[in-house]
């Protein structure tokens, strides 16, 4: 966001019920998500943004682009599997993906991650960065923050609960949409890139390009943020 506010008007959404932001959606479905944030783009008046979202925000943005993309310039995904597009099905039979199915287990993992968020967290960060101290203790702690109430922290593990619902609803709508859709993941993040990109043309998406994120993991926006905005430039002629 540095780097982009000196040329462009940037803003920042915290998920609802996530962060600063107030009114979790129940079941967290992310079409109900993308409602929310269109009615907050039609309050401030924004016209043809470009959207960018980052894992769960990615799932949020896909959602967006599958209901309003006659009124958005690009939608740009990173680092996520959409629900119900390919390869969804090969994700979450992944051993190593074991959060998605923890996440969806009703109110245990509220119980056991409450007053540990911090050492959970951690443990992602550490595992799916290529260099952990990218992401530093005070960049932790706002993160911890940002969940650090029953609530919030609800919040997050439902929209893991609405996976099933988000996948229905995704494989329900292929028409096809010619906005840009630009895909980024990290250089050293798993996952074919190919796959990726072969998934959303099958679910009608028309325009899409990819790029790897050197030096980074599965937290590119923190990772390596200089080359995050290059290709979003690169791509969406931001």
């Amino acid at each position: 966001m540095e780097l982009a506010a000196g040329t462009h008007h940037v803003i920042a959404f915290d998920l609802p019920g996530i962060g600063k932001s107030h009114g979790a959606v129940p079941g967290g479905e992310k079409s109900a998500i993308a409602e929310i944030i269109h009615h907050a783009v039609r309050v401030m008046d924004l016209k043809n943004p470009t959207l960018v979202g980052h894992d769960a925000g990615a799932m949020v943005t896909y959602a967006y682009l599958r209901t309003f993309s006659s009124e958005i310039k690009a939608t740009v995904l990173m680092s996520s599997v959409i629900p119900g597009v390919e390869p969804w099905t090969k994700v979450i039979s992944n051993p190593y993906i074991w959060h998605f199915a923890f996440h969806n287990t009703p109110r245990l993992p509220e119980a056991l991650v409450m007053g540990n968020q911090r050492v959970y967290f951690d443990h992602f960060f550490d595992l799916l960065t290529k260099d952990p101290s990218s992401i530093d203790d005070r960049a932790r702690d706002h993160y911890v923050s940002a969940y650090g109430s029953p609530e919030s922290l609800q919040a997050g593990f439902e929209l893991y609960r609405a996976f099933a619902n988000d996948a229905d609803t995704n494989r329900k709508d292929t028409t096809t949409i010619d906005v840009p859709l630009p895909y980024l993941r990290g250089e050293f993040e798993g996952g074919e890139m190919d796959e990726y990109v072969t998934g959303f043309h099958k679910a009608g998406i028309s325009s899409v390009t990819s790029a790897r994120i050197p030096g980074s993991g599965h937290f590119t926006p923190e990772e390596n943020p200089t080359a995050v905005w290059a290709e979003i430039v690169r791509f969406t002629g931001a």
